[in-house]
């Protein structure tokens, strides 16, 4: 390890937004402030908790930690926006409460900004589900090209702990506080739109853990997709088997509570691009198995646990 690398160069901000966490938080900052890349300021960003991480991080003795409070509970793109405000690094990194990076994250990420000249980059993560089973996003076969803005447009594999940015594009771009749900990925695409410069830096360096309360399970799917879909609709027109797919995703989001809207969605995707599993779900719809077929998946899920 370099040893101006840790000391001498300049100052990243990391900021972590954080609600009712205190159970879980203090390993998501161990992760951070023991990072082979020493100049950091850490800046977690209570978003109105009732429980006890305030009064716990107030409890921590280093420097470079920085704490602040909004005067109610905003959301967790608001309060990214808040920090980032705040910031004074050259360079922000975005984490999360309930996640872990390891610890040479900030290090390579910070030689690659510079080798590559780019304006973000992002690398790998471990995701775990409630139920231990571990995936890698993106996986090994992602291969980042000149059609960046398709791919990201027919799904997203950037996690917003993965990346690391300039000042300059985190005071320009925003986190959107109206999207509750797939925050990382309507960011990303914006940035692209923006035509700022994004690398990849193909390592697995950061750890998602999938809590019961993370916004990835209990925010509203469907509101969140259909904001993305109609801010960037006309540039998935230009692609059919992009729209096709989120126009199945679109059904999938509302299946369970508006079974014609769905059906709708369902209909206009297979007239778009043939597919057996959009054809399955209008089967389902329309004979009343859909519900039928949702329980007994988690009754399948809950058996083999």
């Amino acid at each position: 390890m370099e040893e101006n690398i840790c000391k001498e160069n300049e100052l990243i901000s990391v900021v972590i937004p954080t609600y009712n966490r205190a159970y879980i938080i203090s390993k998501s900052i161990e992760s951070v402030l023991n990072q082979t890349y020493r100049n950091i300021e850490l800046i977690i960003v209570d978003d109105g908790s009732t429980d006890d991480t305030v009064s716990n991080l107030r409890k921590i003795k280093d420097e470079r930690l920085r704490i602040v409070q909004l005067e109610k509970n905003s959301g967790m793109c608001a309060a990214r926006n808040a920090g980032t405000k705040v910031s004074k690094g050259e360079y922000i990194a975005i984490h999360d409460s309930d996640d872990t990076w390891d610890l040479d994250k900030l290090e390579k990420q910070y030689k690659f900004m510079k080798k590559t000249n780019c304006d973000l980059t992002f690398c790998q993560m471990r995701r775990i589900n409630v139920n231990g089973k571990e995936q890698v996003v993106p996986n090994k076969d992602t291969v980042i090209g000149d059609n960046l803005y398709r791919k990201l447009l027919k799904g997203n594999f950037i996690a917003s702990i993965t990346m690391m940015m300039t000042k300059e594009l985190a005071f320009n771009v925003e986190f959107d506080p109206n999207v509750r749900r797939f925050t990382d990925w309507d960011f990303v695409l914006r940035v692209v739109r923006e035509n700022y410069k994004i690398s990849y830096l193909p390592e697995i360096l950061a750890t998602s853990y999938v809590q019961n309360d993370s916004t990835a399970i209990t925010a509203n799917a469907y509101e969140s997709l259909k904001l993305i879909y109609d801010r960037f609709k006309e540039d998935i027109d230009i692609y059919p088997e992009v729209k096709a797919v989120f126009l199945y995703n679109l059904g999938t989001s509302c299946s369970s509570y508006d079974k014609k809207l769905a059906k709708t969605y369902y209909t206009e995707s297979l007239k778009i691009k043939f597919s057996r599993n959009t054809l399955l779900r209008i089967i389902l719809l329309n004979t009343g198995l859909t519900e039928f077929s949702r329980n007994l998946k988690k009754k399948i899920i809950n058996y083999l646990r």
